[in-house]
């Protein structure tokens, strides 16, 4: 029995091609094997392992000659005077050093399971064996079966050009970074996984929604699109970009879960060992909105919703702390998802809000239209400081609304406002401070009866210095 061995390595590979600019040099770039010929080093020798070089599924094996203080194997797949290796529906995990059986050697820790007589007489059932090497292929009979008391697999065997020899992988991945030398003669193995790739399944806010795209449609819990995780990498994140652009939806997020509670984030190989597809949940809402995720986004709803086909969805809670807000009259839409606004200012540091011609103000919403809609939305927090020198007429949230105009589930609390004048707050003369957070209705007790859908609650103070 000859004894198996192992080549070990240490690699590099430079660039193949070499102009000649000097006087006798041929004009012109040399080929690949003029390159490869010219080249005085170590040389190294692939085994596809499965897989296949050069786009060919008929060459499995590739010899290379590399000069020194180089490295092969650095993007080996992407060069073009590098092996260009491949195997359909896998990733390469990276090259090995190789091991090499002979006739009648051990022909690796493969998982096999063997039931029947072995050639000592024993009869086995379903016992964990390894498989025994000979006459150029594996020997599959009860001669040559021997058992194990248990096995790990190994990556797919591939049958050297020299009759009666088999070259696996070893345990001993190949440092990429490392050079060339010129007394090396490497025989290396590539290793390979399955192909992962993350899968975007449609979440519609309804189940019976219909989603297009051109001539194309999409129902709920289809798939809309993939992408792959990244081989090089250990742990990806898919994103939060949409799939796929619809013509009446809009993307609101990518989640880990069909609930879409949890939010994509970096997902790590090795949770998903022998998977294909990691499922990634890519929730929609029907019809045209903006989204709304932060504090910057709150700033262009309260600017956009001046026009009446303006929609807003609120993806999740949003502190305003440190952003200056404006006054807007309400055309648009809001749908708060359930979400809080915390903490929206009307002023800053040493800069006050000075009314000067606008004596009738409604400092949050302004004016509702008819064609408002606001839902679902809590706001926390809403402080002003404001300089008049004008009698005035002021209301926290609107000072007025049109009929049509929907308010549901909308939640008010803790608004903290001062108003410096020298002059008066008509509506709130005195300790009279009934009619000053909404207008349009009478006094506050009013409005509120008027439209159900609207509370006022925590501590909310209007101050008239």
């Amino acid at each position: 029995m000859t004894k198996r061995f192992k080549v070990f390595l240490a690699v590099l590979f430079g660039a193949a091609a070499i102009a000649c600019c000097t006087a006798g040099c041929r004009v012109g770039e040399p080929n690949r094997e003029e390159v490869l010929a010219d080249y005085k080093g170590g040389s190294i020798t692939y085994y596809a392992n499965g897989g296949y070089f050069d786009g060919s599924s008929a060459i499995v094996v590739r010899d290379m000659k590399y000069k020194t203080d180089k490295s092969p194997f650095l993007n080996i797949d992407e060069d073009t005077y590098r092996v260009k290796v491949a195997y359909t529906g896998n990733d390469i995990v990276g090259w090995y050093l190789a091991e090499r059986y002979e006739d009648g050697e051990h022909a690796g820790e493969v998982k096999y399971t063997y039931s029947g007589k072995l050639d000592d007489g024993t009869t086995v059932e379903n016992a964990a064996a390894y498989l025994v090497y000979k006459d150029g292929e594996v020997q599959t009979d009860s001669t040559y079966v021997r058992p194990l008391l248990s096995v790990e697999g190994k990556a797919e065997y591939v049958l050297d050009t020299d009759a009666g020899v088999k070259v696996v992988p070893s345990d001993e991945m190949i440092d990429e970074t490392n050079v060339i030398n010129s007394e090396d003669n490497l025989v290396v193995c590539a290793v390979w996984r399955p192909s992962l790739k993350f899968v975007f399944k449609l979440v519609a806010d309804n189940q019976n929604a219909v989603y297009t795209v051109g001539e194309a449609s999409y129902e709920n819990g289809e798939n809309v699109g993939d992408s792959p995780f990244d081989r090089k990498q250990e742990s990806v994140d898919p994103g939060n970009t949409a799939p796929i652009t619809f013509d009446n939806a809009t993307f609101v997020a990518n989640y880990r879960d069909e609930a879409c509670t949890i939010p994509v984030g970096y997902y790590n190989r090795a949770d998903y060992e022998g998977q294909t597809e990691i499922v990634v949940y890519s929730k929609y809402i029907s019809g045209i909105w903006e989204i709304v995720d932060d504090k910057e986004d709150v700033k262009k709803m309260l600017f956009g919703l001046k026009k009446a086909d303006s929609k807003y969805y609120l993806i999740t809670d949003i502190d305003c702390s440190g952003v200056v807000v404006s006054t807007t009259d309400v055309k648009g839409v809001i749908e708060g998802n359930g979400h809080t606004l915390k903490n929206l200012k009307y002023n800053e540091a040493k800069k006050k809000l000075t009314i000067k011609d606008n004596y009738y103000v409604g400092l949050l919403f302004g004016k509702i239209a008819s064609t408002a809609s606001i839902k679902n939305l809590t706001i926390d927090g809403l402080t002003a400081a404001i300089t008049c020198q004008n009698d005035l007429t002021f209301y926290a949230v609107c000072n007025s609304i049109a009929d049509g105009a929907t308010l549901s589930n909308l939640t008010i609390k803790n608004i903290n406002v001062t108003i410096s004048t020298p002059k008066t707050v008509l509506n709130a003369s005195g300790n009279d401070r009934s009619s000053w957070v909404f207008g349009g209705k009478g006094t506050d007790e009013q409005f509120l009866a008027a439209y159900t859908g609207v509370t006022l609650s925590g501590e909310n103070t209007l101050t008239i210095e």
